[in-house]
């Protein structure tokens, strides 16, 4: 399942911007080059990894943290199973209810089951329980355990 807040063509358009200085090599160059610039990336990535502590990427905490702040939503409703219905308040004297579920992790605006991070109506609902802990409702995609996983291995070198 995709975890992104929105799918674009930026994967290539990023690629091509990384490499755009080098397009014009031939093509075992362009190659080695790719590779050497991979290597120095995974190696950088891989001494971030080395650093990270927590349970969930430091990004996504921020991300949770600042999300978290003025909400304007209340729990209209709650039952023993986590399924709950909650009331945001729009930019006029409007409101939308939205329906949270914490156990299979989804809402009906969409947002949390499509990212995986806890969306402003979830959040609402997660932070009114005690005890709970924002982290603990985020996919495992974002886990440290995840990024040091990815770039746990090597990317071989060309003797």
């Amino acid at each position: 399942m995709s975890k992104v807040d929105y799918i674009t063509n930026n994967l290539a358009e990023a690629f091509n911007k990384w490499v755009k200085d080098i397009k014009s090599q031939n093509l075992d160059d362009l190659l080695d080059t790719i590779r050497h610039m991979l290597l120095i990336k995974w190696n950088n990535r891989k001494k971030v990894a080395q650093t990270l502590q927590g349970k969930i990427l430091p990004h996504i905490v921020q991300r949770l943290g600042d999300d978290s702040f003025n909400l304007d939503i209340e729990v209209i409703t709650s039952s023993p199973d986590g399924i709950v219905e909650v009331c945001a308040k729009g930019s006029s004297a409007t409101s939308f209810r939205f329906v949270v579920n914490s156990v299979e992790r989804t809402c009906s605006c969409r947002a949390w089951q499509g990212s995986g991070i806890p969306c402003r109506h979830a959040i609402a609902y997660i932070t009114s329980i005690p005890g709970a802990k924002l982290e603990d409702y985020v996919h495992e995609y974002y886990s440290v355990d995840m990024f040091k996983a990815a770039y746990e291995g090597q990317v071989m070198s060309v003797s």
